[in-house]
């Protein structure tokens, strides 16, 4: 299935993104996924995506931009396909998806109080302590188990055939 198709079959799902953010031609969406695929009646998260539309003659494959992260979304890389790689935005569209845990896709953040106390996020790498509060707090909302690479890719996927 192509990206084109794609977007055909969602199209009542997206909706024009911010232009001042995204750039133009861009559609906003997201589909909801249970959040633990054994239990598809289970919490559902959503999985935010963006298009950002080819400028000129579209080819068929679209290119996939990944936020490498951790915990960063994908959807604040569109200033790549409109900057760096705006010559190849002239014939493929881009699909930015934001992993589950990240962006608008049931973000897990820990609050580090970094404002208050800069240490707290930049004097240590991974403070023990502080990990160990951030997971506690995270686990008193999410299934931390079930947010791995072969998830984020199920995700994907269910993306691509939504």
């Amino acid at each position: 299935m192509t990206l084109a198709t794609l977007v055909f079959v969602a199209a009542q799902q997206l909706a024009p993104c911010p232009t001042e953010r995204f750039g133009t031609a861009a559609q906003c969406g997201s589909i909801q996924v249970a959040e633990n695929p054994a239990r598809p009646d289970g919490r559902k998260i959503p999985i935010r995506f963006v298009v950002l539309r080819a400028q000129g003659q579209r080819l068929p494959e679209p290119v996939l931009l990944f936020n490498g992260g951790p915990g960063a979304a994908s959807t604040d890389m569109a200033q790549l396909a409109n900057g760096p790689f705006a010559p190849v935005r002239q014939e493929r569209d881009f699909l930015l998806v934001d992993q589950r845990g990240s962006g608008g896709s049931y973000p897990l953040m820990c609050v580090a109080g970094a404002a208050q106390r800069p240490a707290l996020a930049f004097g240590h790498l991974y403070d023990p302590a502080f990990a160990a509060r951030c997971r506690q707090d995270l686990e008193g909302t999410a299934d931390l188990t079930l947010y791995t690479s072969d998830r984020v890719a199920e995700d994907l996927e269910q993306v691509r055939r939504a």
